[in-house]
């Protein structure tokens, strides 16, 4: 990756030769010998270079297939995300057993979508996966979110069941069989 980069930029590996000499480069894959080494290194660049640097790396981690880092580098760069992508990171961190990092990203995919529809889609997912990290006042605050948005069909079946859910960790037996009683209602037609 490195040199695929330092090839983009039209240069090769002996431009780094004084930063190896110095101790702050290690390795054959030239990595920083400390975060702050990095750090440094990253803010002598004048802006304009970082927004050229960060978008090829994100352009290079998106062609290797890391939706994640190729994620991180468009936002340093200030290219926005569109929610498409954080909806991908969320569904990878889904699949890897890691709700909440899947919450927070299909939150922000909802911010970033337009139509209500996917709002009111990607919110629900955002609530399951609080509810799985057992942060159950995010779930809730999510679903509140869900309250004039376009909410149908299977959908309308999820949100009811995790309004009930959690109603029920609070206590509120009561109310949570009424919601469940009021979407199966609503089911029947």
């Amino acid at each position: 990756m490195f040199d695929a980069v330092l090839g983009h930029l039209g240069s090769d590996r002996s431009v780094l030769d004084p930063a190896v000499v110095a101790g702050l480069l290690e390795g054959e894959r030239a990595v920083f010998c400390h975060p702050l080494a990095a750090a440094a290194a990253l803010d002598a660049l004048a802006a304009s270079d970082r927004v050229v640097l960060h978008r090829l790396y994100a352009e290079l981690w998106a062609r290797q297939g890391d939706e994640e880092r190729a994620l991180r580098h468009r936002e340093a760069a200030a290219a926005p995300p569109a929610a498409a992508d954080y909806e991908h990171v969320a569904e990878r961190a889904r699949r890897r057993g890691a709700p909440g990092v899947a919450a927070a990203a299909y939150r922000e995919a909802a911010r970033l979508a337009v139509e209500p529809a996917v709002q009111a889609r990607l919110l629900v997912r955002s609530a399951e996966c609080s509810a799985q990290a057992a942060q159950h006042q995010d779930a809730a605050r999510t679903l509140a979110e869900l309250d004039g948005l376009d909410v149908t069909g299977d959908l309308l079946n999820d949100h009811a069941l995790l309004r009930a859910q959690g109603l029920m960790w609070r206590g509120q037996l009561a109310e949570a069989q009424n919601v469940l009683t009021e979407a199966a209602e609503d089911a029947a037609p």
